[in-house]
This record gives structure tokens, C-alpha cells and sequence, in this order.
């Protein structure tokens, strides 16, 4: 054949014996690919009508791009109308656009290109090479589109074509004896320059006549010097033998033609030149030759300058430049404050906590403990500081590390408050549900296309690690819930802060349930995620301080409060504070101290002595109804020598330190008196300078210690 460009025609399972001077169109896809390559266009789009020999061209050009590096964006087809397939092409932004088609379809395809502005600087079109002269001026009549020739011309000005080269480039002389030019002269002569239908394959054809007329040349001297007995005047086609011989002088024919070098594939297909041609004011001019036979060679050569109409090559596609979405700025501020104010909150109780580590209330509430909570809270309003800076602040490099360091602060500071909130639950738990223990206790360009891009951390088996990581965390919220549940009774309020564990956890665990699928599906959103997170963060960690430390502030400062009224009252009933100093001063001598601790047991013996002998007086008066006057004079006696012993002491006791006890008696109708109203106190601090002295009375115990110029009353 020397028209058939179907590549259906190159099966060798069907069409045997079938050779072909003019190139299959699949053939011209090899040159399309290297002139895409030149000019490093590796993102294309195809279009095709569903009609051989398109659709196979189209397929194979498909399935062999990846091979030389080109990516489809898109591959659209249309057996009628292609409207709709031309703006498929441009919404998913292909500008490098290989088409199959026939003319008539050609003209609606342009007017649509036309009409969508794809055409001029930015797209590139690649057609088939087969059509007729000033194929755009059609018959408007049988093309449904409506757009002028001269918008059509606008439209098609600069495409290119991949077509069958009919000439030899260097124009020698073939087999025939003639040059291509000096064949179109013929030809045109012949044809009276009329524009027939296919005289682009007028070459091919002659040339098919010449290799028919070499394959029987080079069969018959085969026949003659294998001496077969055979002449080509015996052919007959039942004749099988000399079909094969046919087919092989056939297949390795090779001569010069007038459409260039002639020669065949495996498939029979011609191995021939391949022109690309550009439409330059109205006429298709050759730029390029693609040679397939130069293996290992330069395998397109160029001969014409290209007219860019943007004077440079175009883009594959749109430039692509990549927008990273940053955490807004403000917020980044907004929660870094609030981060601030939590770590200065976290501070100041970190303050407290150490500066009243000794005080009852404190001390029994593990103040070691309290700062381990602390400590957790610090790093987790750090995470949030740490969670904001991204690529728009410090290096892309530099990203991970501060991914990493936000992971590692909010993770360990979990682990570090809630495990220390719930040690000291169990601590608590141990102590009152083991019996055994209670006794323990101890303290814009349109060519160009911005795409937002989003920066995640991530590793190989993150999902893994998280899950891993979630299900810890939520096992130690777990087991602080049982253990604030299994404490809710104990009434030890400086012990049990199970009431205050138990809302913590629930804050947690809503928190999480909301928070986390709102994070993963506005995953994207990075302001939302970082605001949601920094504020869930915040909220749990601020909440839990305050719920743990402020009651302990609260009963600190109650005490204070009650120890200032009453150092008020005392002062009213003039309780001179140098004059307990003076005394308190020979206090602080040991000696003393042993004298008044010896003095204080014996009159407590003395009393119970007196209470023991007025008890028996008491019955006997019962018992016999006598008065004092009828006792027996040795009982007499006895009671005297025992209220003279007990009036002696109480001498003593008062002679050595009588101010000190009418101080505290003063105190304590002062106490009783002025401060009736104050509520009962565990401490309260009132006079000054005293180490330590005890005084008993019959009903009441009064105690004075020192401790920084104050007074303890018990």
C-alpha cells in the first residue's frame, strides 16, 4: 500500500504478507515524543476521534509516554461533537494538546479552542499532517460551529503537524533516476497543478511501483542462481514457495526513492523519515526531521527557525508554585500569650508550693508530687508555643524540629501531670482502703497556579506510634477516674483531691472527643488546627491547676486571715507584747524548761491525789451523813498535808511565771470573748519570741511556740 496509515494493518498474525510504503500514524508518535522531549514538555493531554486509524494511534502514544517520560494529564475522546472534551483539556489545565482527528472535526475543535482562549503563547497544538490545503476555509455549511475563518486562522496560527516525510532532505537522486523536486514537477505537469485528495502521497505512490519492481528484480536473480527451474512467467498465487520468496526479498529491500530511503520493519511498516512542520502564515513549513535509523544518534534535525507566537517556548503546564499555609501570625501571638500567662500561672503556684511545703495543709497534699504536676504543666503550655512556629517563621529544615519538640513537651507533659495527679490518688487509695495502713500516713499571573501546601509531620509507622501513644494515654485517664472514683469518700480534704481529679479527666475527655475529629478532618485548615489545639491544651492544663492548687491557696489564706483577729483581740485585753518577750527569754534556758516540765507532772499527780481523797470524803459523808468537823483527825490530817502540797506547787508554778500565766488567761477569755465568732482553727499565730512552755489548768491545755515573733494557742 502506499496510503494505508492504519496501524490495525501492522498485526503480522493477521495481515501476514502486508507491507506498506507510507508510515503507520503510530509511527509518528516516536518523532512526537522526541520533539516533546526537546523542548522538555513532559506534561501533554490527548485528543482523539473515535475512528481508525486514530484510536490505536492514540492508545499506543498513551501506553508508551511513561517510557519517555511523559505524564497524560488527560486523554480525552469523541465520536461526534468535541466540546465538551476541549474544555475537559483546559479545566484540567493541559497547554501541550496531541490530536487525532479528521479536518471536519479539526474546524469545531478550533472554534471551541478559540472560544475557551486555548490557543496564542500558551498552548501548543499537535495534529495529524494529512489534511488539505487551507483545510480551515471548509464548506461552513457542513460544520456545525460557528466561529468566522478568520478566528479560526487566529486560533490554529502556530500548530504543528507529525507527518511522513516525501522527500529525501539532502534531494539525491534515487533508483528511479529522479529528485523528489524534479518528480513534483512531473507530477504537476501531469495533474495541471489541480489540488486532488491525497496528493500529499504521490511520492509513496511512485515509490510503491519501484519497490514492487525491486523485490522482482532481486527475486529472479535468486531464482536464477539457485538454479530452482522456476521463471516469474510461472507465477501463480497457489504458489506457496515463491510467495516466501517474495516476502523475503520483500522485507530486506532497501533502496534510495523519491520519498527518501525506503526500507521495512519487522511488521512490514515503512522505517521512513518523519517531518514536523509548523503552520507559519498560513502554510505548513518544515522545522524538524525525525530519522529513525539514526540509533544512538541525533534523531531529529532541525531546518527552520520556529515562530513562537511569545516568542519563547510555552509551559507544559501552568507554572505550579507552592503556597505553604503558615499559621497566622496574630494568632500565633494570641496563643503564645496565653501560653505565657499559663506559665506564669504555672510559676507562681510552683512558688507557693515551695515556699509553704511546711505548712499542714501543703505538706499533707505531696508537695513533691505538686511539682511534678507543675512541671508537666509547664511543658505542656511550652507545646503550644513550640506548635505554632512553622515554615513561615524559621526553616523548612528547621520545621521537623520544632514538630518533633511540640510532640515530645504535650506528650510528656501529659504523662507528667495527670501521673502525678493520679499517684497522689493512689497514694490516698492505699492509705484508706488498706486498714493496716492507717496509721502510715505520710506528707496573581494566570500562567500561574498557586497550590496551598500543608507541612504534617509524619514517619513510617506513625499510626502505629499513635495509636500505641492514644491508647497509654487513655488507659492512665482510666485509671485515674477508678482511683478518684474508689476516694470520693474520704473526707481528708488536704489528702483527697479526687473530686477535682474527676472533673479534670471529664475536661480531658470531652476535650479529645471534640477536638480530635475536628482536627483531623480540617486537617488543611492550619490556623483552625493550631487554634483548636492550642486552645484545648490551655483549657485542660489551666483548668487542672486551678483546680488543684487554688483550694490550697484558699485554706492558707483562711488560716492567716483567723490568726490576725484573734492577735487583734489579745492585744485589746493589753497583752503587752515586751513583756512576753522578757519572759519568754528565760524560757529558752534549758534548765528551766526541765524544772517547769517536772513541776507541771508533779502538780498533775498532786491533783489526781486530791481528786482521789475528795472522791472517798464524799462517800463516806454519804455513808455516815457526818459533816467535816466529825472526820477522824488522821483523815483531816492527811487532806491538809495534801492541799498544803498542792497550794505549795501552784506557788511555785505562779511565782516564777505568774505574767506568763495571766497572759494566757487573758488570752484565752479573750479568745473566748472577743473572737467568738472566729471560726475553730486547726494553729493560731498570736504573741511572739516564745520556743516553747505549757501551762495545764484543770480544763484547758495552753500551748506557746515559737515561730518567726509568734504564738501558737492550741
Amino acid at each position: 500500500s502506499y496510503s494505508s496509515a492504519s496501524p490495525a494493518l501492522s498485526n503480522k498474525v493477521i495481515y501476514k504478507r502486508f507491507f506498506r510504503v507510507f508510515p503507520p500514524e503510530s509511527s509518528f508518535n516516536a518523532a512526537k515524543f522526541e520533539f516533546l522531549n526537546h523542548f522538555k514538555w513532559k506534561k501533554v493531554g490527548t485528543l482523539h476521534e473515535t475512528k481508525e486509524p486514530f484510536a490505536l494511534t492514540t492508545t499506543d502514544f498513551v501506553n508508551k509516554a511513561s517510557q519517555h517520560g511523559i505524564q497524560i494529564l488527560a486523554s480525552e475522546s469523541f465520536a461526534n461533537d468535541p466540546r465538551q472534551q476541549v474544555r475537559n483539556l483546559k479545566k484540567h489545565g493541559v497547554r501541550i494538546i496531541v490530536g487525532n482527528f479528521y479536518e471536519d472535526k479539526a474546524r469545531i475543535i478550533f472554534c471551541e479552542a478559540y472560544k475557551e482562549k486555548m490557543y496564542g503563547s500558551k498552548y501548543v497544538w499537535i495534529i495529524t499532517g494529512f489534511y488539505s490545503r487551507e483545510w480551515w476555509k471548509g464548506n461552513a455549511d457542513d460544520d456545525p460551529h460557528d466561529c468566522t475563518t478568520d478566528q479560526l486562522e487566529e486560533a490554529i496560527n502556530g500548530y504543528f503537524t507529525g507527518d511522513a516525510m516525501p522527500k529525501s532532505p539532502e534531494n539525491t537522486r534515487g533508483i528511479s533516476g529522479k529528485t523528489y523536486e524534479e518528480f513534483i514537477a512531473e507530477y504537476n505537469n501531469f495533474t495541471a497543478n489541480a489540488s486532488l485528495t491525497g496528493h500529499q502521497e504521490a511520492p509513496y505512490g511512485y515509490d510503491s511501483v519501484w519497490t514492487v519492481a525491486y523485490m522482482l528484480n532481486r527475486s529472479l536473480e535468486f531464482m536464477t542462481k539457485s538454479k530452482w527451474g522456476k521463471r516469474l512467467e510461472d507465477f501463480e498465487y497457489r504458489d506457496k514457495r515463491m510467495g516466501d520468496v517474495f516476502f523475503r526479498m520483500m522485507a530486506n529491500t532497501f533502496f534510495e526513492g523519491v520519498s527518501g530511503p525506503v526500507l521495512f520493519d519487522s511488521n512490514g511498516d515503512r522505517r521512513g523519515l518523519t517531518q514536523i512542520e509548523q503552520l507559519q502564515n498560513g502554510l505548513e513549513t518544515t522545522v524538524a526531521i525525525y530519522n529513525p535509523r539514526q540509533q544512538g544518534k541525533q534523531t531529529i534535525r532541525w531546518y527552520n527557525k520556529i515562530n513562537w507566537i511569545g516568542d519563547t517556548p510555552p509551559s507544559d503546564s501552568m507554572k505550579q508554585k507552592m503556597v505553604p499555609r503558615v499559621i497566622s501570625f496574630a494568632l500565633l501571638l494570641c496563643m503564645s500569650a496565653c501560653a505565657c500567662l499559663g506559665i506564669i500561672l504555672t510559676i507562681g503556684f510552683i512558688i507557693f508550693n515551695v515556699k509553704y511545703r511546711d505548712h499542714r495543709f501543703i505538706k499533707m497534699s505531696s508537695p513533691n508530687l505538686n511539682n511534678v504536676i507543675l512541671a508537666g504543666a509547664l511543658l505542656a503550655f511550652g507545646s503550644i508555643i513550640f506548635g505554632g512556629i512553622d515554615i513561615g517563621l524559621v526553616e523548612e529544615h528547621d520545621v521537623l524540629l520544632m514538630c518533633k519538640i511540640h510532640i515530645w513537651l504535650l506528650a510528656l507533659g501529659f504523662s507528667l501531670a495527670f501521673g502525678a495527679m493520679f499517684s497522689k490518688t493512689w497514694r490516698v487509695h492505699k492509705i484508706f482502703t488498706n486498714k493496716k495502713m492507717h496509721r502510715t500516713l505520710d506528707p496573581d499571573d494566570d500562567n500561574q497556579m498557586l497550590i496551598p501546601q500543608t507541612l504534617f509531620c509524619e514517619s513510617e509507622h506513625m499510626w502505629y506510634f499513635s495509636g500505641v501513644l492514644c491508647a497509654v494515654k487513655g488507659i492512665l485517664l482510666m485509671f485515674g477516674a477508678f482511683l478518684a472514683y474508689e476516694t470520693r469518700k474520704v473526707r481528708v480534704p488536704a489528702l483527697n483531691d479526687s473530686k477535682f481529679i474527676g472533673i479534670s479527666v471529664y475536661n480531658v475527655v470531652v476535650l479529645c472527643m471534640i477536638g480530635v475529629p475536628i482536627v483531623l478532618i480540617m486537617k488543611d485548615k492550619v490556623d483552625v488546627t493550631y487554634a483548636l489545639i492550642s486552645t484545648f491544651t490551655f483549657f485542660a492544663t489551666a483548668t487542672t491547676l486551678c483546680l488543684v492548687f487554688i483550694p490550697k491557696i484558699l485554706n492558707r489564706n483562711h488560716e492567716m486571715h483567723t490568726g490576725t483577729i484573734l492577735t487583734k483581740a489579745i492585744q485589746k485585753h493589753h497583752i503587752k507584747r515586751t513583756t512576753m518577750r522578757s519572759l519568754m527569754k528565760g524560757a529558752l534556758d534549758d534548765a528551766d524548761r526541765k524544772q517547769m516540765i517536772k513541776m507541771k507532772e508533779e502538780l498533775s499527780n498532786h491533783k489526781k491525789q486530791i481528786q482521789v481523797q475528795q472522791r472517798r470524803i464524799r462517800d463516806l459523808e454519804k455513808e455516815k451523813g457526818l459533816d467535816n468537823n466529825s472526820l477522824h483527825p488522821n483523815h483531816v490530817a492527811h487532806i491538809s498535808s495534801k492541799s498544803n502540797r498542792v497550794s505549795e506547787c501552784q506557788q511555785r508554778l505562779l511565782d516564777s511565771h505568774v505574767t506568763v500565766n495571766d497572759a494566757c488567761s487573758n488570752e484565752k477569755q479573750s479568745t473566748h470573748s472577743a473572737a467568738s465568732d472566729i471560726p475553730e482553727v486547726p494553729h493560731v499565730n498570736t504573741c511572739t519570741g516564745i520556743t516553747h512552755l505549757s501551762v495545764n489548768t484543770p480544763d484547758d491545755d495552753i500551748e506557746y511556740k515559737s515561730n518567726e515573733n509568734s504564738i501558737n494557742v492550741r
